[in-house]
């Protein structure tokens, strides 16, 4: 297969534009630089186009809770509050029209997610948001563990008395700390009883051994230092999933070294813990030094106003940079992917989005085309439905 060259475009590398060519070996970018093109090598011409790398949407359920009339919810499993073991890969519908919306704005990779019913909620991957088989548009699996705190296990566990049925934060935090601290026993026993075999406990050693990070759903203040305290306090790797209430304590997470996951950026507040939600805590977090992804949580809201989620959140005093680098270079660092995602650069996957203008300079709009893995798999001119327009 012949390499592919991108000429023509302005190629954004971390903060700044340069000129040059993006040289492409099969899903990989080779080189970038102003490199003599070869006769033997297929042109891509983007003159006066501005390139991104692909976008990273770190927490979705795309294709789990299909928007478009597809089969059905499949984000939440429900009887048991601890439920390490599910895989939200075996829930995700390829079809699912929201890859296509994901990829008219530029988004190349989403860390799909189990949802937030359960305090222990089941195993996350990174996929790529093109293919039609989810398993060969795998990145990393598992790249994390899906935990939550606050009203979404409480609530969901109402009228159901059981040990695995917590009505409190107190019982949420005690029953996440408990499975963590009973893994490690069972790691113990297994070095002399190898024959052991638990799926709760298997699917958290991972976890123990700080393998793959957990994704603490925390919305609340309360819940975010809680996520934080059990976190250090298990020796665990960790995020904080929509940390609404985080732009009041942004030099504690500093302080602490922890990484968020801000959004959805809008919609009904439809819990009492997101009362007071506001777009400045991206400033609030970006002055603070604390790294942030942007998410969608699609289908909370679709995966097309991603940058539109970006305009409001430049408008309440972020930076334009703070909001890119929340798009890619701190998403792959918080999924552990910084050695393949977020960058044009040699050795990157080949995700790459182009656009008529640099991000947010009038209007936003859909991408001129995007590729993935070194295919340009949308372009805007064979778009049927035509293009997606905000106006703020």
């Amino acid at each position: 297969m012949a390499k592919k060259c991108i000429d023509g475009a302005k190629i954004y590398q971390y903060r700044r534009w340069r000129e040059g060519r993006v040289l492409i070996d099969g899903t990989k970018i080779e080189e970038v630089g102003a490199m003599e093109i070869s006769e033997d090598w297929d042109v891509i011409d983007a003159t006066g186009e501005f390139l991104y790398p692909g976008f990273i949407d770190g927490h979705s359920h795309i294709g789990m809770c299909e928007t478009c009339g597809g089969m059905g919810k499949d984000v939440n499993e429900i009887g048991d509050a601890v439920r390490p073991q599910l895989d939200a890969l075996d829930a995700v519908n390829p079809e699912d029209c929201q890859f296509r919306k994901a990829l008219k704005i530029g988004i190349t990779s989403v860390c799909v997610t189990p949802g937030s019913a359960n305090v222990i909620g089941g195993k996350a991957s990174v996929i790529k948001t093109y293919g039609n088989i989810v398993d060969k548009m795998v990145v990393k699996a598992p790249v994390a563990m899906k935990a939550a705190l606050g009203e979404n296990p409480k609530r969901l566990y109402e009228g159901i008395v059981g040990p695995n049925a917590p009505h409190s934060r107190m019982g949420i935090a005690s029953l996440f700390r408990e499975t963590v601290l009973a893994t490690r026993m069972y790691m113990k026993r297994k070095e002399v009883a190898p024959y052991l075999y638990d799926s709760v406990y298997e699917a958290m050693i991972p976890v123990v051994n700080r393998s793959i990070a957990v994704k603490f759903h925390a919305h609340s203040r309360e819940d975010v230092v809680t996520a934080i305290r059990l976190g250090e306090s298990l020796h665990l790797r960790y995020t904080i999933e929509h940390a609404t209430g985080a732009g009041a304590i942004a030099e504690y997470l500093k302080e602490k070294d922890v990484g968020v996951f801000i959004g959805p950026a809008f919609g009904v507040e439809s819990k009492l813990e997101q009362k007071g939600s506001g777009f400045d805590i991206a400033k609030k977090l970006e002055d603070a030094g604390v790294p942030f992804g942007i998410i969608t949580d699609c289908p909370e809201i679709s995966s097309d106003t991603l940058l539109l989620a970006g305009r409001y959140y430049i408008q309440a005093g972020a930076s334009e940079a703070a909001v890119i680098d929340a798009f890619t270079v701190h998403p792959a660092r918080l999924l552990d992917l910084s050695h393949r995602l977020g960058k044009i650069e040699a050795g990157y996957d080949a995700d790459i989005v182009a656009f008529d203008a640099p991000l947010f300079e009038g209007m936003v709009d859909t991408a001129r085309w995007t590729m993935v893995d070194g295919n340009i798999v949308y372009r805007r001119k064979d778009d049927e439905d035509g293009t997606i327009r905000y106006r703020i």
